[in-house]
C-alpha cells in the first residue's frame, strides 16, 4: 500500500493522543486514591480520640465513685494515654449553664479527646 506525504506521522499522532489521554485517566485515578488514603487515616485518628474523650469519662467517673467523697466535685484533669492519645475532663454540678438541667440530676462530665503524635501535624479535637 503507498503511503501519500498527508498519511506520514499520523500513528505519531495517534499514539500521543493515546498516551495523552492515558496519563490523563490514571492522574484523576490516583488523585482519587490519595484522597481516599488520606481519608481512611484520618478516621482512623479520630476514632482513637473518640476513645481517649471516653477514657476521661470512664476515668472521671471511677474517681467520682471510688477515689474522691461523693460530695466532692473534682477539679478538670488530663492525661496523656500511651499510644499518645490525651483526654481533657471537665465535670459540672447539675444547674450550671453548660450542664443540661433535663439530662442531669447530679452533675455532667465534658471530655474532649485529641491524638498529639500524628505525622505530619496534630490533628484536630474530637468530643464525646
Amino acid at each position: 500500500m503507498p503511503t501519500t506525504i498527508n498519511q506520514k506521522g499520523s500513528a505519531l499522532y495517534f499514539s500521543l493522543i493515546v498516551l495523552s489521554i492515558l496519563l490523563a485517566v490514571i492522574f484523576g485515578v490516583s488523585t482519587i486514591i490519595v484522597v481516599q488514603l488520606k481519608t481512611i487515616s484520618e478516621a482512623g485518628q479520630s476514632v482513637i480520640s473518640l476513645y481517649a474523650a471516653d477514657t476521661g469519662i470512664e476515668k472521671a467517673l471511677y474517681d467520682r465513685k471510688f477515689v474522691v467523697f461523693p460530695t466532692e466535685i473534682p477539679p478538670s484533669s488530663s492525661e496523656v494515654l500511651s499510644n499518645g492519645a490525651q483526654y481533657q475532663t471537665t465535670i459540672y454540678q447539675a444547674g450550671d449553664p453548660e450542664c443540661p438541667t433535663t439530662t442531669a440530676y447530679w452533675f455532667c462530665v465534658e471530655s474532649i479527646g485529641c491524638l498529639l503524635y500524628t505525622s505530619p501535624s496534630p490533628r484536630d479535637l474530637s468530643t464525646s
